[in-house]
């Protein structure tokens, strides 16, 4: 393994600690590379600065695309470091105001207003799954982050957006592609690869009914009260006892649209009552000729300890070296947690956790 830092043209590597970390909850990817204050066989500093452009490379494999955004220098008596910190080019759709003007939008959808959104900050857009109808109408509000806006019109079309290695923001769903190798943890087998780690099982964020109510555009006949839009209720037939969570849209939709957000308010929660953690050694699948385990894929877990079973989705990467070893922290949670439920009708989901089943009320 060998992690490259590409800089104005030029390569850098030996570092003493490194911190990698990827995830489509995230938005934007981030790293800090640690070394002494010269590098092994340089003769001289080699200065990097901030707002620099930047590539992060494990071998031939792209990381991130991004920028450095902050140096910071540590010393002792014995010691000298430099660490040099950088995020994807989404960051600045993450970290800045979407400052559009007019900054409105009619009948347009979500890949033309995160386009125009994203354009003054240099920053390419994809979609890699349907996105759903055009906007009746949609503003941005006085203050109104770039991505926060984005993400907003996101939830309401029940698609992700994350960054990819090339620092495009890229809108997807629950991936779909399998890793190669299982995260196993059973008591007297040899071939478990889970080091540390365990899972959570909460209902304290989870409802039965879930309601959004929207917001009709308004005219001079047709405001306030009388402008109140559609409601759309979604149900989880997995809870018992009633509760209930009632959510405004909070741009001008149809019922379409709130029953989409409805049902996705509600695959989200069921799904975000089971979340595990694991630490594995290394950064790929199978050993080091293997794949790099990445963030959207389905991996298949076998936990006796925290007594978990069935497939689940990486929602985050943490790739590290320091002296522990070379590391991957994984996060996960079950698909349904990314899944807009509505789009399989009568489907019931086959991933089972911790005794938790989520089931389709349509």
């Amino acid at each position: 393994m060998t992690v490259l830092l590409k800089v104005d043209g030029k390569e850098f590597g030996g570092w003493k600690d490194v911190r990698i970390t990827r995830g489509i909850e995230r938005g934007c990817s981030d790293f800090s590379l640690t070394v002494s204050d010269r590098w092994p066989g340089q003769a001289s500093k080699i200065e990097i600065k901030t707002g620099m452009a930047c590539e992060v490379y494990d071998d031939d494999d792209i990381l991130i695309t991004g920028y450095i955004d902050e140096v910071q220098v540590d010393a002792d008596a014995t010691t000298h470091s430099i660490s040099f910190n950088g995020r994807s080019k989404v960051a600045d759709l993450v970290d800045c105001s979407a400052n559009n003007s007019p900054g409105q939008w009619t009948g347009q959808g979500l890949l033309k207003i995160a386009t125009d959104i994203a354009s003054p900050y240099g920053v390419g857009v994809k979609a890699l799954t349907d996105l759903g109808a055009v906007f009746p109408d949609f503003k941005i509000q006085q203050g109104d982050g770039a991505f926060d806006s984005i993400e907003r019109l996101c939830r309401m079309r029940g698609v992700l957006a994350c960054d990819d290695t090339r620092g495009n923001l890229t809108f997807t769903r629950a991936g779909t592609v399998r890793a190669g190798t299982a995260l196993l943890r059973r008591s007297g087998d040899d071939t478990s690869n889970i080091l540390a780690g365990g899972a959570r099982f909460s209902e304290r964020d989870r409802f039965k009914t879930y309601i959004v109510k929207g917001q009709s555009i308004g005219t001079d006949l047709n405001y306030g009260d009388v402008a109140a839009g559609p409601t759309a209720t979604a149900i989880d037939n997995a809870m018992g006892r009633q509760r209930t969570l009632v959510s405004i849209a909070q741009q001008a939709t149809d019922i379409a649209g709130c029953a989409t957000e409805a049902k996705w308010n509600r695959a989200t929660r069921a799904g975000r009552s089971v979340a595990a953690s694991y630490v594995v050694h290394g950064w790929r699948e199978k050993g080091d000729k293997g794949a790099l385990w990445t963030p959207n894929t389905l991996v298949a877990v076998n936990d006796d300890i925290a007594n978990l079973q069935g497939d689940m989705l990486v929602s985050e990467v943490s790739y590290s070296v320091s002296d522990a070893g070379t590391l991957t922290g994984i996060s996960l949670y079950p698909p349904e947690a990314f899944e807009l439920i509505a789009e399989s009708p009568k489907k019931k989901t086959g991933s089972v956790a911790g005794g938790y089943v989520l089931h389709d009320a349509d």
